[in-house]
């Protein structure tokens, strides 16, 4: 009985699943209608600005010669999996066969986790399984990115694999274990830079293992970690003479340079700290998209004393203050790309873990008919806020901007009035519609940034004109020095 009420649920979920990511493509994309002046295709369905980089890591696998990288490169792991599928369609003749391959490859990535995921509590109660399957599939992070063929959406998959792998550095009892266990970590931070946070929460795992030596442990796992991710990097600088540097990957560099020039750079520190409550509280609720931030913090609180945060969530909650700590506390470095603030919540978007598992534990335990009742509801506020595209919730537009703040807040709203509301499958035909409203966009886009420079993130204005930050008003940035 069982194994029926497992397969029923898999194949129902993933339904489910599929029918909320078809919700979320096309012109209804929400990584490009979050954007003031999407990038549009044939059948004018909506893109990302970064479009054109992603593309090219189809092209690098197809045989192409690339004339200069892309920094989205080193994200390989997603476009071999996508590959095969992307292959396909324009084998078939697909005009947007880039967008129907990487969007059929994100599916079967998701299905593939939910497998997963009933596997790990088919010996729960069919309620308590719905509980948390419908806990996942709602979860807004999943569709962020779904329409679209980018390495992002290998971001929870990889998280959700890290956390099971991380929770066996406990059992390993030999050195070649640790090795093969550090390599299989490592392969997931060629999918995403998912290293900032999992290549310190491991090392704090591997240290607490009392079955190996310390220090040669820490060693040969550091090692193995960041082996797959240095060969292909150097595999890259080989093929591209200038493939380590570019505007993503120096920041870290340059907040470490300011950190050793700190003395020097204390003018607006007092600034700094504070603001650093404001934005830490921000960062918590918005990087999982408030509701499941809110429902945890609620369990948390009235279930501490009986049900405690285990070794592997209090490693990665470590790892993301640290994270957090580096980014927050620096002093002022100049540079476009200023990775404290509110503006991008989603950094710690790790905290997901946490709060799911720690969730669908207090499910298990207490299995009770209140926490199933939030639950439920913390799952239904998530969903309006996936369906929010389509369905014009407003409120959605403001929860996805303060994720990510790109842009103006009711972005989302004004694309589908412009662009309208069709997911793959449905082909805007009308070329010369879609030439006039691309170049009306970016025209108006033009106008407005002259307006209004003095509120963009990257511009450059006093301390003494910052204006304090409200949530889902207006958004706060350091300037540069």
């Amino acid at each position: 009985m069982d194994d029926i009420n497992h397969k029923y649920l898999l194949f129902f979920f993933s339904i489910l699943l599929s029918l909320f990511a078809w919700l979320n493509s096309g012109s209804l994309s929400t990584y490009a209608l979050i954007l003031e002046t999407p990038n549009v295709t044939e059948c004018g369905y909506l893109t990302n600005y970064d479009d054109k980089q992603f593309f090219k890591t189809f092209q690098f696998l197809d045989g192409e010669k690339l004339n200069n990288h892309t920094s989205v490169l080193r994200r390989i792991l997603y476009p071999l999996i996508a590959y095969p599928l992307m292959k396909v369609f324009k084998i078939l003749n697909y005009k947007l066969f880039f967008y129907y391959g990487g969007f059929f490859t994100n599916i079967f990535l998701y299905v593939l986790i939910l497998f997963f995921l009933t596997k790990k509590i088919q010996k729960l109660e069919v309620i308590q399984k719905i509980t948390i399957l419908t806990l996942f599939i709602t979860y807004p992070g999943i569709y962020y990115y779904i329409g679209l063929p980018y390495s992002y959406n290998l971001i929870i998959p990889s998280y959700i694999c890290l956390y099971f792998l991380l929770e066996k550095i406990k059992n390993i009892k030999t050195y070649s274990e640790l090795t093969v266990h550090s390599f299989c970590v490592g392969l997931f931070f060629l999918g995403y830079d998912l290293w900032a946070i999992f290549l310190p929460a491991s090392l704090i795992l591997v240290f607490l293992n009392k079955n190996l030596n310390r220090l040669l442990s820490l060693l040969i796992y550091s090692l193995g970690a960041i082996l797959p991710l240095c060969s292909f990097l150097f595999f890259l600088k080989d093929y591209f003479s200038n493939a380590f540097v570019d505007s993503h990957s120096s920041i870290m560099s340059i907040i470490l340079s300011a950190y050793l020039d700190f003395f020097n750079r204390l003018d607006n520190y007092a600034l700094i700290l504070r603001d650093s409550i404001y934005i830490f509280c921000h960062n918590v609720l918005f990087s999982t998209f408030f509701f499941l931030s809110v429902l945890f913090l609620f369990l948390i609180v009235k279930y501490r004393d009986v049900i405690k945060l285990n070794t592997t969530e209090k490693a990665i909650l470590a790892s993301i203050a640290f994270l957090f700590c580096c980014n927050n506390f620096a002093p002022d470095y100049d540079t476009m790309w200023q990775m404290r603030g509110t503006w991008i919540a989603r950094l710690y978007q790790p905290l997901f873990l946490v709060f799911f598992f720690y969730i669908a534990r207090v499910i298990k335990i207490i299995n009770s008919k209140y926490i199933i009742f939030f639950t439920f509801l913390c799952s239904f506020f998530n969903l309006m806020i996936v369906l929010g595209p389509i369905f014009d919730f407003k409120f959605s537009n403001h929860i996805f901007h303060n994720f990510y703040w790109q842009t103006r807040v009711h972005n989302i709203y004004e694309n589908t009035q412009i662009w309208g509301k069709r997911p793959l499958g449905f082909c805007l035909e009308d070329k010369k519609y879609i030439q006039e409203n691309f170049k009306m966009q970016r025209l108006n886009y033009s106008n407005n940034r002259k307006k209004n420079m003095s509120n963009n993130r990257y511009s450059n204005f006093s301390w003494e004109k910052v204006k304090k930050p409200i949530i889902m008003k207006f958004e706060y940035s350091y300037p540069k020095k």
